[in-house]
């Protein structure tokens, strides 16, 4: 079976089907934007501002229906600033339900490529780990994103070479 692509990131109207939720919902000032880069990927950049609370941004895909059920994993292939990201993903059609969320550590203008098996993502609310635990079914991945929460101020970016559902036995990363 072949990898999936969830999302063609070569396309510039891919980035208009993602979205910012950052920490100015809940009064604070971090900021974050999605832009196409050329060979084609994207960029989550922006910046954190952790005054007067932890400071988060983040970018959510817009809610399509992923059956990747058949699939091990997921496999992105990124250049960082040295922050630690977190992917998440998310089973619900609602802006408020539970992602499954899986931290990464960047290197600093290194291109990584970064293996994660369902087992490794964990399922939170508002950012916070639930205490009983839902697992992640693959087969109902609603929406994906990036997001940046390291308590850290300061100017982010995290460049998105390659997002793809894998079929392989790889071993987990975080």
């Amino acid at each position: 079976m072949a990898n999936r692509v969830l999302h063609n990131l070569t396309l510039l109207e891919t980035v208009d089907q993602w979205h910012s939720v950052d920490d100015v919902a809940v009064g604070g000032s971090s900021r974050s934007q999605l832009e196409q880069i050329l060979p084609g990927g994207i960029t989550f950049s922006g910046t954190i501002c952790c005054d007067g609370g932890e400071g988060y941004a983040s970018v959510r895909s817009s809610t399509n229906l992923y059956d990747l059920s058949q699939y091990s994993g997921i496999t992105l292939r990124v250049k960082g600033d040295g922050r630690r990201y977190k992917l998440s993903l998310r089973c619900a059609t609602d802006f408020e339900g539970i992602s499954y969320r899986v931290g990464f550590q960047t290197g600093k203008g290194v291109e990584q490529t970064i293996h994660l098996r369902w087992s490794v993502f964990v399922p939170t609310y508002h950012g916070r780990v639930l205490a009983a635990p839902a697992e992640l079914d693959p087969s109902q991945i609603r929406s994906v994103g990036f997001v940046v929460a390291d308590h850290k101020s300061g100017s982010f970016q995290l460049e998105i070479l390659r997002l793809e559902a894998t079929m392989s036995n790889f071993r987990p990363t975080n």
